[in-house]
Protein backbone atom coordinates (compact mmCIF):
# COMPACT_ATOMS: atom_id res chain seq x y z
CA UNK A 1 0.00 0.00 0.00
CA UNK A 2 2.94 2.35 0.61
CA UNK A 3 4.01 1.64 -2.99
CA UNK A 4 0.54 2.66 -4.16
CA UNK A 5 0.90 5.99 -2.35
CA UNK A 6 4.19 6.72 -4.11
CA UNK A 7 2.66 5.70 -7.45
CA UNK A 8 -0.23 8.12 -6.87
CA UNK A 9 2.20 10.97 -6.21
CA UNK A 10 4.27 10.20 -9.30
CA UNK A 11 1.16 10.01 -11.48
CA UNK A 12 0.00 13.37 -10.11
CA UNK A 13 3.27 15.09 -11.01
CA UNK A 14 3.35 13.65 -14.53
CA UNK A 15 -0.28 14.41 -15.24
CA UNK A 16 -0.08 17.95 -13.91
CA UNK A 17 2.82 18.59 -16.30
CA UNK A 18 0.90 17.19 -19.27
CA UNK A 19 -2.43 18.84 -18.62
CA UNK A 20 -0.89 22.20 -17.73
CA UNK A 21 -0.24 22.58 -21.46
CA UNK A 22 -4.01 23.12 -21.91
CA UNK A 23 -4.74 20.25 -24.27
CA UNK A 24 -8.46 21.04 -24.05
CA UNK A 25 -9.89 23.19 -26.83
CA UNK A 26 -13.17 23.88 -25.04
CA UNK A 27 -13.77 27.12 -23.23
CA UNK A 28 -14.15 27.24 -19.47
CA UNK A 29 -17.87 27.86 -19.94
CA UNK A 30 -18.24 24.68 -22.00
CA UNK A 31 -16.32 22.50 -19.56
CA UNK A 32 -18.47 23.80 -16.71
CA UNK A 33 -21.47 22.22 -18.42
CA UNK A 34 -20.21 18.72 -17.52
CA UNK A 35 -22.26 17.32 -14.62
CA UNK A 36 -21.49 13.57 -14.60
CA UNK A 37 -18.35 11.48 -14.61
CA UNK A 38 -17.56 7.75 -14.71
CA UNK A 39 -14.00 6.60 -13.96
CA UNK A 40 -11.84 3.56 -13.28
CA UNK A 41 -8.41 3.26 -11.64
CA UNK A 42 -6.10 1.34 -14.02
CA UNK A 43 -2.91 1.72 -11.94
CA UNK A 44 -4.48 -0.07 -8.97
CA UNK A 45 -5.12 -3.21 -11.05
CA UNK A 46 -1.40 -4.00 -10.78
CA UNK A 47 -1.94 -4.28 -7.03
CA UNK A 48 -5.06 -6.44 -7.32
CA UNK A 49 -7.51 -3.58 -6.75
CA UNK A 50 -10.43 -3.03 -9.15
CA UNK A 51 -12.20 0.29 -8.70
CA UNK A 52 -15.00 2.21 -10.43
CA UNK A 53 -16.69 5.45 -9.44
CA UNK A 54 -19.48 7.79 -10.51
CA UNK A 55 -19.75 11.49 -9.67
CA UNK A 56 -22.70 13.84 -10.09
CA UNK A 57 -22.21 17.61 -9.90
CA UNK A 58 -25.04 19.75 -8.50
CA UNK A 59 -25.27 23.54 -8.63
CA UNK A 60 -21.85 23.84 -10.26
CA UNK A 61 -19.88 23.17 -7.07
CA UNK A 62 -21.25 20.18 -5.16
CA UNK A 63 -19.95 16.80 -6.30
CA UNK A 64 -21.47 13.59 -4.96
CA UNK A 65 -19.38 10.51 -5.70
CA UNK A 66 -19.96 6.81 -5.08
CA UNK A 67 -17.17 4.29 -5.61
CA UNK A 68 -17.02 0.50 -5.51
CA UNK A 69 -13.77 -1.42 -4.92
CA UNK A 70 -12.82 -5.07 -5.04
CA UNK A 71 -9.41 -6.04 -3.63
CA UNK A 72 -7.77 -9.37 -4.40
CA UNK A 73 -4.96 -9.51 -1.86
CA UNK A 74 -1.76 -11.38 -2.62
CA UNK A 75 -0.96 -14.12 -0.03
CA UNK A 76 2.32 -12.64 1.14
CA UNK A 77 1.48 -10.62 4.24
CA UNK A 78 2.00 -13.22 7.00
CA UNK A 79 3.56 -16.58 7.82
CA UNK A 80 0.09 -18.12 7.71
CA UNK A 81 -0.10 -17.63 3.93
CA UNK A 82 -3.37 -15.74 4.29
CA UNK A 83 -5.58 -15.61 1.22
CA UNK A 84 -7.97 -12.67 1.49
CA UNK A 85 -10.17 -10.34 -0.51
CA UNK A 86 -12.15 -7.22 0.28
CA UNK A 87 -15.17 -5.31 -0.98
CA UNK A 88 -15.69 -1.62 -0.32
CA UNK A 89 -18.18 1.17 -0.94
CA UNK A 90 -16.98 4.78 -0.67
CA UNK A 91 -19.22 7.84 -0.46
CA UNK A 92 -17.47 11.13 -1.17
CA UNK A 93 -18.62 14.75 -1.11
CA UNK A 94 -16.47 17.15 -3.12
CA UNK A 95 -16.67 20.93 -3.21
CA UNK A 96 -15.26 22.05 -6.59
CA UNK A 97 -13.53 25.35 -5.86
CA UNK A 98 -13.68 27.01 -9.30
CA UNK A 99 -17.13 25.78 -10.21
CA UNK A 100 -17.62 22.98 -12.72
CA UNK A 101 -15.96 19.57 -12.63
CA UNK A 102 -12.71 20.82 -14.15
CA UNK A 103 -11.39 22.11 -10.88
CA UNK A 104 -9.55 21.45 -7.66
CA UNK A 105 -11.80 20.14 -4.91
CA UNK A 106 -11.90 19.51 -1.20
CA UNK A 107 -14.28 17.23 0.61
CA UNK A 108 -15.13 14.46 3.01
CA UNK A 109 -15.46 10.72 2.54
CA UNK A 110 -16.79 7.64 4.28
CA UNK A 111 -15.58 4.15 3.40
CA UNK A 112 -17.24 0.88 4.32
CA UNK A 113 -15.01 -2.14 3.67
CA UNK A 114 -15.14 -5.82 4.58
CA UNK A 115 -12.24 -8.27 4.39
CA UNK A 116 -12.69 -12.03 4.30
CA UNK A 117 -9.72 -14.36 4.50
CA UNK A 118 -8.40 -17.77 5.37
CA UNK A 119 -5.01 -19.15 6.26
CA UNK A 120 -3.17 -22.05 7.82
CA UNK A 121 -0.73 -22.15 10.71
CA UNK A 122 0.87 -25.27 12.20
CA UNK A 123 -1.23 -27.42 9.85
CA UNK A 124 -4.39 -25.84 11.28
CA UNK A 125 -6.71 -23.86 9.02
CA UNK A 126 -8.65 -20.78 10.12
CA UNK A 127 -10.79 -18.04 8.62
CA UNK A 128 -11.70 -14.51 9.62
CA UNK A 129 -13.50 -11.34 8.60
CA UNK A 130 -12.71 -7.68 9.27
CA UNK A 131 -15.33 -4.97 8.98
CA UNK A 132 -13.96 -1.46 8.64
CA UNK A 133 -15.42 2.05 8.52
CA UNK A 134 -13.30 5.14 7.81
CA UNK A 135 -14.40 8.78 8.05
CA UNK A 136 -12.08 11.46 6.73
CA UNK A 137 -11.24 14.40 4.51
CA UNK A 138 -9.66 14.54 1.06
CA UNK A 139 -8.55 16.94 -1.65
CA UNK A 140 -7.68 16.62 -5.30
CA UNK A 141 -8.14 17.85 -8.83
CA UNK A 142 -10.00 16.79 -11.96
CA UNK A 143 -8.70 17.54 -15.45
CA UNK A 144 -11.01 17.37 -18.50
CA UNK A 145 -10.05 17.31 -22.18
CA UNK A 146 -12.14 18.57 -25.07
CA UNK A 147 -13.48 15.09 -25.87
CA UNK A 148 -14.68 14.47 -22.31
CA UNK A 149 -11.71 12.34 -21.27
CA UNK A 150 -10.99 13.02 -17.63
CA UNK A 151 -8.21 12.36 -15.15
CA UNK A 152 -8.74 12.63 -11.40
CA UNK A 153 -6.19 12.65 -8.60
CA UNK A 154 -7.14 12.73 -4.91
CA UNK A 155 -5.56 12.00 -1.55
CA UNK A 156 -7.17 11.81 1.84
CA UNK A 157 -6.92 10.45 5.33
CA UNK A 158 -9.40 9.61 8.03
CA UNK A 159 -10.15 7.92 11.31
CA UNK A 160 -10.61 4.18 10.92
CA UNK A 161 -12.75 1.88 13.03
CA UNK A 162 -12.61 -1.88 12.54
CA UNK A 163 -13.98 -5.08 14.02
CA UNK A 164 -12.24 -8.46 13.74
CA UNK A 165 -14.25 -11.67 13.79
CA UNK A 166 -12.11 -14.81 14.09
CA UNK A 167 -14.12 -17.22 16.19
CA UNK A 168 -12.12 -20.08 17.63
CA UNK A 169 -8.76 -18.66 16.51
CA UNK A 170 -5.79 -19.40 18.75
CA UNK A 171 -3.38 -16.69 19.87
CA UNK A 172 -0.74 -17.55 17.21
CA UNK A 173 -3.47 -17.33 14.55
CA UNK A 174 -4.67 -13.99 15.91
CA UNK A 175 -1.07 -12.75 15.88
CA UNK A 176 -0.82 -13.82 12.25
CA UNK A 177 -3.99 -11.89 11.38
CA UNK A 178 -2.65 -8.77 13.12
CA UNK A 179 0.59 -9.13 11.16
CA UNK A 180 -1.49 -9.29 7.97
CA UNK A 181 -3.34 -6.12 8.98
CA UNK A 182 -0.12 -4.25 9.73
CA UNK A 183 1.71 -5.34 6.58
CA UNK A 184 -1.31 -4.51 4.40
CA UNK A 185 -1.58 -1.09 6.08
CA UNK A 186 -4.98 -1.84 7.57
CA UNK A 187 -4.07 0.29 10.57
CA UNK A 188 -4.22 3.48 8.47
CA UNK A 189 -7.12 5.52 7.13
CA UNK A 190 -5.41 6.35 3.83
CA UNK A 191 -7.63 7.21 0.85
CA UNK A 192 -6.39 7.68 -2.70
CA UNK A 193 -7.60 7.96 -6.26
CA UNK A 194 -5.78 8.06 -9.59
CA UNK A 195 -8.48 7.45 -12.17
CA UNK A 196 -9.28 7.98 -15.81
CA UNK A 197 -12.73 8.12 -17.33
CA UNK A 198 -15.35 10.07 -19.24
CA UNK A 199 -17.18 13.23 -18.25
CA UNK A 200 -20.44 14.32 -19.86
Amino acid sequence: MKTISLTFLLAMLITNSIFSQELSTKSEKETQEFTQSISICPIAIAFGIYSMNYEYLAKNHHGFMIRADYESIFPEYSAANIDAHAKAVILNYRYHLKGGMKSMFIGAFSRFREFNGEGALNNQGFDFSIKEMTLGANAGKKWIMHNGFTFTFALGYGRMFDDLNAKGATQPELDSIHTFKKDYDLYTGFFGEVSIGYTF
